[in-house]
């Protein structure tokens, strides 16, 4: 991957990452575009060797599973506070106690952001279900899947269960 590549991977990273800051969990924080590119090169790396190491091909679950370990690991969002705590602190004219401070925000975003992927990769019919059919062509599944889809967008962080349910 060039740096030019990578540097649209972590400009998009960041499209994503900010709105599930703004829109799934109301958070205001302060994101690194730097550390989201050391993010996409590191994952980059790691996927380019198992590529060369697996005949067969590399598993969604792997891209979505190494993206959310450098995320955790590189941390490139910090001063994360509730949006509604700012706003309050703003309108009393108060200062905003350090403890309200999301200490595990990179976390809670990796989590997110690899529902956010698996989500993707549903839609595009990439996942194969244990029947072993694809998401989209067994009308049984496709109402499992617009409810991971709702419960998701809803920010509730349990489509997994959805997913797999007979």
């Amino acid at each position: 991957m060039t740096t030019n590549e990578a540097v649209q991977l972590a400009h998009d990273l960041h499209a994503i990452v900010s709105s599930i800051l703004v829109n799934d969990i109301q958070v205001d924080a302060k994101v690194s575009r730097r550390a989201l590119v050391d993010v996409v090169i590191h994952w980059d790396a790691d996927m380019t060797k198992l590529m060369n190491s697996q005949k067969n091909g590399v598993r969604p679950s792997k891209y979505i599973g190494y993206l959310s370990f450098w995320f955790r690991k590189l941390k490139p969002i910090s001063g994360a506070y509730e949006t509604s705590a700012l706003l309050n602190a703003r309108a009393t004219g108060q200062m905003i106690a350090p403890m309200r401070e999301i200490a595990d925000i990179n976390e809670r975003v990796a989590v997110m952001l690899a529902f956010n992927q698996l989500l993707q990769y549903i839609q595009a019919g990439t996942i194969v279900t244990p029947d072993g059919g694809y998401p989209f062509t067994s009308p049984a599944l496709t109402v499992q899947h617009e409810e991971l889809a709702w419960r998701y967008e809803g920010g509730i962080p349990r489509p997994v269960l959805i997913l797999w349910a007979a």
